[in-house]
């Protein structure tokens, strides 16, 4: 399995590796605002600061930035939509500074591939203005809907390239898997009402975390980890069984670590029966093809 980038596929892989730069120089921020602001609002306005107006840009830095710190809180912690990542924030901010600030630079450490020995003492120099409340990070209808895009698109990648949104036949590589993971980023946005030029890059980037996780990703790889594009280019090799099986793992892992998912029109479910086509079959539990040959059930770890 190669460990570095092979390749240079365009959106949402060419954010790699800039995205976590920006990360790095956002978590040395983040670290001097410790016990002075809310880590949600220290994210929040060092994000702004380092993107220098794109807010595309932010909102992924901002997740890649709080999964690094939340995974060293809480090692299970796995993705950036994580529904026990709200309540853990909450839990961070009492906590007292010394141990924030050790937690924050073991993020540090894991967003670098240079082992960080003296902390920098220079000083953010970030303007003292209040964060954006209309983050995601402190808009909990924002991030349940922002989760039930990701969680919807993995859903139509795994019908598209299984067959299923069209035909009651399962058969994995009935479109090819760049095909099936094509322009599914802008569908879910605007099934969910998101302005795409704001979020289609949020979406895509948790899309690719968690199917580069199902295909092996280390558990403490974020985001914006330098190793996703490889890990993408690599399921295009592999058989195509596999990858349905990498697909319908990373849509029920998800839908898993999701929690507490959005009760009216925007939960996954109503998001993906209003993408399907009127022919496309419901799944069953057990994943059956209906051709009579049992599915090989997933692996998992």
């Amino acid at each position: 399995m190669p460990r570095t980038p092979t390749t240079s596929s365009g959106r949402p892989l060419d954010i790699y590796p800039h995205g976590r730069a920006v990360v790095r120089d956002l978590l040395h921020d983040v670290r001097h605002l410790a016990g002075r602001r809310t880590l949600a609002d220290a994210i929040t306005v060092a994000a702004e600061h380092h993107s220098h107006g794109d807010q595309a840009l932010a909102h992924a830095v901002e997740a890649d930035a709080l999964f690094l710190i939340a995974h060293a809180a809480d090692p299970a912690i796995h993705q950036a939509l994580d529904g026990r990542l709200p309540p853990l924030l909450r839990e961070l901010d009492h906590q007292e500074p010394d141990r924030l600030v050790a937690l924050i630079t073991q993020a540090q450490q894991a967003a670098t591939a240079v082992p960080i020995l003296t902390a920098s003492t220079t000083s953010p120099r970030l303007p003292l203005t209040p964060a954006d409340r209309t983050s995601w990070l402190h808009d909990n209808e924002l991030r349940e809907l922002l989760g039930a895009a990701v969680y919807t698109g993995l859903q139509i990648a795994e019908l598209r390239f299984t067959g299923q949104e069209t035909s009651d036949v399962w058969k994995p590589g009935t479109v090819p898997i760049a095909k099936a993971l094509a322009k599914v980023a802008a569908e879910t946005c605007s099934l969910a009402g998101l302005d795409h030029r704001d979020w289609q890059l949020f979406v895509e980037i948790q899309m690719a975390h968690v199917i580069a996780r199902a295909n092996e990703l280390p558990p403490g790889a974020g985001p914006l980890d330098d190793r996703i594009p490889a890990y993408m280019a690599h399921l295009k090799k592999l058989e195509d069984i596999t990858v349905a099986d990498t697909l319908y793992i990373a849509h029920a892992d998800f839908g898993y670590v999701l929690h507490d998912p959005p009760k009216a029109s925007t939960s996954p479910r109503v998001l993906a029966a209003s993408s399907r086509r009127a022919s496309a079959p419901a799944l069953s539990s057990d994943r059956e093809t209906v051709t009579g040959t049992t599915r090989t059930p997933a692996r998992r770890r």
